[in-house]
């Protein structure tokens, strides 16, 4: 064998091999930084959203101020005119003292949301006097403040015929509260039947139960003044195809479907979407798991939800990230969906969580 050859040979190959590992690497570690997977034919609605309002500017998009003093946590945050930006506290405030109450409100409004969604989880566990006078505390500071106040409550089995009185229960207490006292703005159930153990084996029934569970609460809020919202997962529509079709008052069609069939004759309600991710674009990315359920909805808003506690899989939460990446996800979701009437806003899950953000 010619000897110059085959070194001429090896070079060449060499070279060639060093070319494709280089641009591999760099293809990764780009992928890497952007926080998601290399996609190679995927038909990404991020993109076409973005295509779609690609004459729009962010600069074009009114946005209310913010009165916060502390600059480094909201520096990136500006929420569009009439869009919800909310956050759960998971203290109902009979437990908190007026110094607990202002330092959470003054957090809450440092942040820049501006509705706060307060847990009365444990309303049947105080006198009722005293339960009225720690809400109307809050909810006066918190307004004092610019922020709305929804109730919150609800439980995994409150879907099921024999446990849904106390949902009930608590709609009516909500309802009376708000006659002579600072009403709250609106109550929310997060009521995730999908975590029952029976879930699994018996989806259909479960998911059936839930839906004329939702059916009922809403009618008892349907002449009332109060917004009802509800928190579902991703998962309850037609584009995901992990639940079955339900049959609910002669109309065979996906829960989600169902849920904002009802939700839409209710003033003002919205359907708040566990759309947990920590990326935005690409496959199995918020935009992906959120855009069939906004793209249907109108009248009804679609909020949709953001995670900072730590939890498995990473990618379901922003635990760990900086305050700043955060902003930055919440201002995308803002903009790639400013065109779409079905969109209500953001939601974080949850202030305890969120403070631990650096």
């Amino acid at each position: 064998m010619n000897f110059s050859f085959s070194k001429k040979y090896f070079s060449a190959s060499m070279a060639i091999i060093i070319i494709i590992f280089t641009f591999l690497y760099l293809k990764e570690d780009k992928n890497k930084s952007e926080g998601k997977a290399i996609l190679t034919s995927y038909n990404n609605p991020a993109k076409e959203i973005m295509q779609q309002n690609k004459n729009i500017k962010i600069t074009d998009i009114k946005y209310s101020a913010s009165d916060s003093t502390d600059s480094k946590i909201n520096s990136e945050i500006k929420i569009p005119l009439e869009k919800e930006y909310g956050v759960w506290i998971w203290n109902s405030p009979i437990t908190m003292s007026e110094l607990e109450m202002d330092a959470q409100i003054k957090r809450v409004k440092s942040f820049g949301f501006n509705v706060i969604y307060i847990s009365v989880d444990d309303l049947f566990d105080y006198k009722k006097i005293n339960y009225n006078k720690a809400l109307a505390k809050f909810i006066t500071k918190a307004n004092s403040k610019g922020l709305s106040v929804d109730a919150v409550a609800g439980d995994t089995s409150w879907g099921k015929p024999t446990d849904r009185n106390n949902g009930f229960l608590i709609i009516d207490y909500i309802i009376d509260y708000n006659i002579n006292n600072p009403k709250f703005r609106g109550f929310q159930y997060d009521v995730e039947s999908y975590l029952l153990p029976e879930y699994e084996e018996g989806k259909y029934l479960v998911l059936s139960q839930f839906i004329e569970f939702i059916d009922l609460s809403a009618k008892k809020l349907v002449d009332t003044d109060i917004k009802f919202s509800i928190v579902i997962p991703h998962f309850y529509d037609s584009a995901v195809g992990w639940t079955p079709k339900i049959e609910f008052k002669g109309s065979e069609n996906y829960t989600y479907e169902h849920l904002l069939s009802i939700m839409d004759n209710n003033k003002n309600s919205s359907i708040i979407v566990m759309a947990y991710r920590n990326f935005v674009e690409g496959e199995n990315g918020i935009i992906d798991i959120s855009n069939n359920e906004v793209i249907q909805a109108d009248k009804t808003k679609v909020i949709i939800a953001q995670e900072t506690g730590n939890h498995k899989p990473y990618y379901i939460t922003h635990f760990g990230k900086k305050i700043k990446d955060l902003n930055y996800t919440v201002m995308q979701i803002f903009y790639m969906y400013s065109d779409n009437n079905g969109f209500g806003g953001v939601a974080i899950h949850d202030l305890k969580s969120l403070n631990k953000l650096k």
